[in-house]
């Protein structure tokens, strides 16, 4: 199994249309807490598994996806 990360998602939808210094500022991270979530079921199920990211899709040195049987991506 493979667990897909996304780096460009590592903010809070719900933060939209605020500014980047507003103190009022979710320090939520959805995908990444989806992420999280996901690894820690597939150690509780004892399920083999390993995060990957763009790099693993666009890069020819680093697509690697062959060895995975399911890529999941997580829902935030």
């Amino acid at each position: 199994m493979a667990i897909y990360l996304s780096t460009e998602s590592k903010y809070d939808p719900a933060d939209n249309g605020r500014a980047v210094d507003d103190a009022h500022l979710s320090n939520r991270v959805p995908h990444v807490e989806a992420v999280v979530s996901v690894c820690q079921a597939l150690i509780e199920n004892h399920i083999p598994h390993g995060v990957i990211s763009r790099y693993n899709l666009c890069s020819g040195q680093g697509n690697d996806l062959g060895r995975h049987q399911a890529v999941i991506l997580p829902r935030c």
